[in-house]
């Protein structure tokens, strides 16, 4: 009689454990279906980040940080790690991208 027992809460600890499973599984695909603003430009900034770089030469933006010489700069909603050459970029001045080297992004201010 307490082989039944143990049996029967083995197989209801492994069924239970399966739709646990698929549970997850359903609501990760559920989440990641959605496309809120916060996985968009995170999709966007990989999918610049696998890109070249190059192709955002003399897109103009705003500093979202100061720049001494590094900060953050928003492009049309994608914010960037940047970097001046020796030059200071005050906080919400404009900005444009001038050079890229590899993965660092150089920008001048705008006048």
């Amino acid at each position: 009689m307490s082989s039944n027992t143990i049996a029967e809460g083995i197989v209801m600890f492994l069924v239970i454990l399966l739709l646990a499973i698929v549970l997850m599984y359903l609501a990760y695909k559920f989440i990641a279906s959605r496309k809120s603003p916060l996985i968009q430009k995170a999709q966007l900034n990989e999918e610049i980040q696998k890109s070249d770089l190059s192709l955002l030469i003399g897109r103009t933006g705003t500093a979202v940080t100061a720049l001494r010489p590094t900060g953050k700069g928003d492009f049309d909603g994608l914010e960037l790690d940047v970097l001046t050459k020796g030059g200071f970029v005050q906080k919400g001045s404009k900005i444009v991208i001038a050079e890229v080297e590899g993965k660092k992004i150089f920008v001048k201010g705008v006048e």
